[in-house]
């Protein structure tokens, strides 16, 4: 296999389209950079993510790359690949949904800290056995109030700390939350409750 390195984004983009046949059978595979990830469009983009390997890691991590690439990515048998779109902003909502259903931990770790994550991905991991998974969804700024009252029930004293520690959590949880048997989960009431202080500590 003959590693092409171009020299721009349009010298890759006309190479990519020249070549579609020797790429797709292993005779040439590319390289790119994240900068000219833009330039690329989108038809070559997809072809490069599915015959070329090193080019799958740039574009999970980059936020230009377009929608049906990450979605195409989402599905690698590379975890790290699985990874990295797990943690691009720019991942569709589905593919999300979709990888916070991995077996693996560390990909579930990084939908949870997606700031693009949805509030049904994030009501969906709040399931979950690992605290660390349900902590994270308690500090989300996408969980919804109901997701955040049943977090304010948790067994795991950090998890209910979290949501005490929410700006999203509703009056009635953090009502509940201010009566916690744990110190130090009501005085994370204090950063974002409107409750009076000697009903927190």
């Amino acid at each position: 296999m003959v590693i092409i390195k171009a020299k721009g984004a349009a010298d890759c983009s006309q190479f990519i389209e020249n070549q579609r046949d020797k790429i797709k059978s292993g005779v040439y595979t590319v390289e790119i950079e994240k900068e000219w990830i833009p330039g690329l469009g989108e038809d070559n983009l997809l072809f490069i993510a599915k015959h070329c390997k090193s080019t799958r890691r740039p574009l999970a991590a980059s936020t230009d790359t377009p929608p049906s690439v990450l979605e195409h990515l989402a599905q690698d048998s590379d975890i790290w690949v699985r990874i990295d779109v797990a943690g691009n902003t720019a991942t569709p909502a589905n593919a999300l949904d979709d990888l916070a259903r991995s077996e693996s931990r560390d990909v579930r770790l990084k939908v949870v800290s997606n700031t693009s994550c949805s509030s049904e991905t994030l009501d969906y991991l709040s399931k979950s056995i690992e605290a660390g998974i349900r902590r994270g969804v308690a500090e989300h700024q996408n969980t919804s109030q109901q997701t955040l009252a049943a977090l304010a029930e948790d067994a795991n004293p950090d998890v209910r700390a979290s949501v005490a520690g929410n700006a999203r959590a509703s009056g009635a949880t953090r009502e509940i939350l201010s009566r916690d048997a744990i110190a130090s989960v009501r005085t994370c009431l204090l950063y974002t409750s409107t409750l009076p202080t000697k009903r927190i500590v």
